[in-house]
């Protein structure tokens, strides 16, 4: 199997997807977009939250990274994230 294809496949027997991706950089809206056609209706995305935010930051002064992270989801039009990880923060 290509990896093109982990995603589709993933998606025929899970619900949900963690995206890993999202912790070290965001992902463009060509690429969330991308994601969304690869999924059936009803597919959840948990994205990690970025590690500049959780780790670098600590959550302290969160307006303008989270702003910036969940404007990603609402351009793209994707309103199926769930949840987001965090990890352990210390």
């Amino acid at each position: 199997m290509k990896p093109a294809d982990y995603l589709s496949f993933h998606a025929q027997h899970f619900s949900i997807a963690e995206i890993n991706s999202s912790f070290y950089s965001l992902p463009t809206i060509e690429t969330v977009l991308n994601w969304v056609d690869k999924v059936p209706q009803g597919f959840k995305f948990c994205p990690k939250m970025s590690r500049y935010l959780t780790h670098m930051k600590k959550l302290n002064d969160p307006e303008d990274s989270l702003q910036r992270f969940l404007m990603l989801w609402l351009q793209c039009k994707v309103y199926r994230v769930r949840c987001w990880y965090s990890g352990p923060i210390w």
